[in-house]
């Protein structure tokens, strides 16, 4: 999947419930913090261009969830399972936006090193002087996008 689809999935999936059981609600909690170092990282670099690299294991951290929400979602009860099923997707679904943006920030900067690589000639266009860079022109991720990440329970 390309950066612009993940991205936009990501963005428009809402965050899973908590939960009142203490496996799941820790679980919840860690999938909280990695969806902010995700958000961090990302959102800076869609809408102003910025790119800081997360001081933390991100990926590791996802599997970690991973990992946890699927032995919970072996075991429980039906709520339990489907609470641990909403974990592991939306674990999933931030692996692959983060993944797909590393990818896109690893040919970016391979585009200003080495003269042989051209795949951001042109692509990177200003939409605006006081806010830098917008990735794509054609789905203006920059504005369409944007809106407050909320996490409830």
């Amino acid at each position: 999947m390309d950066f612009e689809r993940a991205y936009s999935a990501w963005r428009q999936r809402p965050f899973p419930e908590g939960s009142r059981i203490d496996p799941l609600d820790e679980l919840h909690a860690d999938l909280v913090l990695a969806d902010t170092w995700v958000a961090q990282t990302i959102i800076p670099f869609v809408e102003d261009g910025r790119y800081h690299p997360a001081q933390v294991d991100v990926l590791g951290k996802l599997q970690e969830i991973r990992d946890g929400a699927a032995a919970l979602g072996k075991s429980g009860v039906a709520d339990e399972k489907r609470l641990a099923r909403e974990y592991l997707t939306y674990a999933e679904l931030l692996r692959t936006a983060y993944e797909s943006f590393l990818k896109k920030v690893k040919r970016f900067e391979l585009s200003f090193t080495d003269p042989s690589v051209r795949v951001y000639t042109n692509t990177l266009i200003s939409y605006d002087n006081r806010k830098g860079w917008c990735p794509r022109q054609d789905l203006n991720l920059c504005s369409r996008l944007r809106r407050p990440v909320l996490y409830p329970g």
